[in-house]
């Protein structure tokens, strides 16, 4: 099979930042919704995949969406639609770009891979710049919002997410446009079209960008949940939003010594 077309520049920037973290040839990872684009491919590492859609599911996305190929889609060894109880390793590393800001309940979520991981073990995760995307307009997530779906107990997007993600968007921009000053239009503000998406979340699943943040946002969230103790991993390092880019990464390590 020829090369995967979407490995670019920017694709070789998060996976070296994963790299100077863990050993990708002598380790055991886990990539979670790598669709067509993951990050350690067979005969480069051992990593397995786990994603809310099935193998074929993908592939059908994969063939709807401009800019990806259902040829490299990835074989689907956790379908984790009901939770990640269905993982039944521990791993020496765990990856997720452009996962955690659809993630309803960050305590919970982060408590779930926590409780997948090795003593010592590597969180990666890409996450998208709100500056940089149609989040533009959205305030930051702050800890009062996590702390309240955690307390609600989120397992899917929540009424207030879903209106907010729907209600705030803007048309998207290229990143490099954005960072050479063209100017960001106004948010939609189309109210019906976002309260019948957040009703139809009270009773299914409305796949929404459910936090936002830049990286000075994130790492100043992610201090916040430490300190208050409901965050078990060390943010590492971070690599910030390089120009004419619109996501930047991240590592945790997992502390020892929690419950």
């Amino acid at each position: 099979m020829l090369p995967n077309p979407r490995r670019t520049p920017t694709f070789w920037l998060h996976r070296n930042h994963l790299a100077q973290a863990v050993d990708i040839r002598k380790s055991l990872g886990l990539e979670i919704g790598a669709m067509d684009l993951p990050l350690v491919e067979p005969g480069e590492g051992t990593c397995e995949f786990a994603d809310s859609r099935t193998f074929e599911e993908l592939r059908q996305l994969a063939d709807r969406l401009g800019g990806h190929n259902p040829d490299f889609v990835v074989p689907i060894d956790y379908e984790i639609q009901l939770g990640y109880q269905v993982i039944t390793k521990h791993y020496d590393w765990i990856a997720a770009a452009h996962v955690v800001e659809h993630v309803p309940n960050l305590v919970w979520w982060f408590n779930e891979l926590y409780s997948k991981l090795k003593d010592g073990g590597v969180l990666f995760l890409v996450v998208p710049d709100k500056r940089f995307t149609f989040d533009y307009h959205r305030r930051v997530t702050n800890l009062s919002d996590v702390i309240s779906a955690n307390q609600q107990q989120l397992r899917r997007p929540s009424y207030k997410q879903v209106f907010d993600h729907y209600f705030f968007a803007t048309a998207q921009l290229d990143p490099g446009d954005i960072w050479n000053g063209v100017q960001v239009g106004p948010p939609q503000k189309d109210y019906a079209a976002a309260v019948a998406r957040a009703k139809s979340a009270l009773t299914s699943f409305e796949d929404a960008h459910c936090s936002v943040f830049t990286p000075t946002s994130f790492s100043e969230l992610m201090n916040d949940l430490s300190r208050t103790g409901l965050l078990k991993f060390r943010l590492e390092g971070m690599r910030a939003t390089q120009r004419n880019q619109l996501d930047f990464t991240a590592v945790f390590r997992k502390l020892e010594g929690h419950s």
